[in-house]
């Protein structure tokens, strides 16, 4: 099963997009500044994603932990329970950003518990029907999302305050923030380097292509919860959300009810994606062959903390959900394929 590159730029792109239209940061910091920060943060980003590039370009059809069993059987074991780790704790985190978000939301709507259900049974039956059912899905939650995003601002454009834009000076620690910041919102850099079998051709033009456009809506959101929420955004939980809360079009009253739909199905395709990225390897491991554990386990490890952590009233933890995470996806997305690719060089070099 492979998907085209523009499949691939638009898969990576919802997965972010997740975040960034509910949470634009875990810290306390202004719109200015989270608009350069995110710039810069893109910036590290076109830097972090050169070794998946160059992995896919060597071994088109290997990713990280393929390409490692190639150096060594302990290795490739190693870096498998690392990349199964990690796709266990972003859906743990997924899940419990989700729940938050509609606990404060939606709290009257239904029971916490049954959405955290029934959004982790979606997602498992896309990753169950497998990537190219997951990228025909994207395309048109994509779609659709767009269409949201033009009613929003043909709705509000008239409540545009171009006085409630302004620019702050950054120092230091300000890019170095958004930098983690940005980095921990970034599982997608991690998701690459295990897709890589699925693609085609064109990992240039996904990837650059994908860093491109999430930098476009990122700020483009930023900016429009500026002008129309002004100093109250700094006030507000869910700013992207509360904006979409007084946008009324004509075939809906309030376009949030819609929001809400969009950033679900959103979510059901982020979380499927960590559990389709592990499939590629799982044939080399006899445990991981069953696609029951690949598939369920990880939702199972996953999702019943996170269900669990919707009844306590801290959902969000900044040190694990910041600094920790972003560590980890440098060390998963970016050092160990660049240590793949020098082992993979040298043992070639030897025979």
């Amino acid at each position: 099963m492979k998907i085209s590159s523009w499949q691939l730029l638009i898969l990576l792109f919802l997965s972010r997009i997740f975040i960034a239209i509910t949470y634009f940061t875990l810290e306390d910091i202004s719109p200015s500044v989270m608009m350069s920060t995110s710039a810069i943060s893109v910036a590290t980003d076109m830097v972090l994603v050169i070794p998946a590039i160059f992995l896919y370009k060597n071994y088109p059809d290997e990713n990280v932990i393929i390409s490692a069993f190639k150096v060594s059987k302990i290795f490739g074991i190693i870096l498998t329970v690392l990349y199964f780790i990690f796709a266990v704790f972003m859906i743990f985190r997924t899940v419990r950003f989700f729940l938050y978000f509609f606990e404060n939301a939606f709290s009257n709507l239904l029971p916490t518990l049954v959405v955290g259900v029934m959004l982790i049974a979606a997602a498992a039956y896309v990753a169950h029907l497998g990537i190219e059912a997951a990228a025909r899905s994207s395309s048109i939650v994509f779609a659709v999302f767009i269409l949201l995003l033009i009613a929003v601002v043909a709705t509000t454009a008239e409540d545009f305050d171009i006085t409630n834009y302004y620019v702050e000076h950054i120092d230091t620690n300000d890019v170095f923030g958004g930098i983690v910041s940005g980095l921990s919102r970034s599982s997608e850099i991690v998701v690459l380097v295990l897709v890589l079998p699925y693609l085609k051709t064109g990992i240039t033009k996904s990837v650059y292509g994908f860093l491109l456009l999430k930098l476009l809506f990122v700020e483009m959101i930023i900016l429009l919860c500026m002008l129309f929420l002004g100093g109250y955004m700094e006030a507000v939980q869910f700013p992207f959300f509360t904006v979409c809360s007084f946008a009324k079009a004509p075939f809906v009253d309030r376009l949030d009810a819609i929001f809400l739909v969009v950033w679900t199905l959103i979510g059901v395709i982020k979380l499927s994606l960590f559990t389709i990225s592990l499939r590629p390897a799982s044939v080399l491991l006899k445990p991981l062959q069953n696609s029951a554990v690949t598939n369920l386990v990880p939702f199972v490890l996953g999702g019943a903390p996170a269900l669990y952590f919707a009844y306590k009233e801290q959902m969000i933890i900044p040190l694990l959900d910041n600094e920790l995470t972003a560590a980890a996806i440098v060390l998963l997305g970016t050092v160990i394929p660049l240590v793949v690719l020098i082992l993979r060089r040298f043992k070639r070099e030897k025979n």
